[in-house]
């Protein structure tokens, strides 16, 4: 039995509102408690100021990615450039540096520490698909 298509928009609307606020909900829970198993020394301070992460550069980093195609099984042939021929690794050799602070270095067992107890999830298109996997990649690493 086919649905009508008022029945098919009213039911994608709901269940996109619905994910909203289960996201919301996730996310205000995480930031709410993220740090309450960790002392406060324990946790990287950027600074007092404010710290615009959007303006920047990028800046080399000569000890290269985190992960790569070969060290991270969960890269997809599509974003393998090495499987395609690229010769050179020297383009994943590059960090980001916002122009008022540094960056904190991907801790994993910190980031598994404050995450202990949570719930996290990736809902998008694959963007959010692409962060999900590159979490898992630098967990795993």
């Amino acid at each position: 039995m086919d649905k009508s298509p008022d029945k098919t928009v009213f039911t994608e609307v709901f269940i996109f509102t619905l994910s909203l606020i289960l996201i919301s909900s996730i996310t205000l829970s995480f930031l709410r408690s993220s740090h309450s198993h960790l002392p406060i020394s324990c946790i990287p301070r950027i600074s007092d100021k404010t710290c615009d992460v959007f303006k920047g550069k990028w800046v080399p980093y000569p000890q290269g990615p985190y992960y790569s195609n070969e060290t991270c099984r969960l890269i997809v042939d599509q974003h393998n450039c090495m499987k395609f021929g690229r010769p050179d690794t020297e383009f994943m050799k590059w960090r980001w540096k916002p122009d008022e602070c540094q960056l904190p270095l991907f801790d994993a067992a910190q980031f598994l520490e404050i995450a202990r107890g949570k719930s996290m999830a990736f809902v998008g298109d694959s963007v959010a698909r692409n962060q999900m996997e590159s979490l898992l990649c630098l967990l795993a690493h």
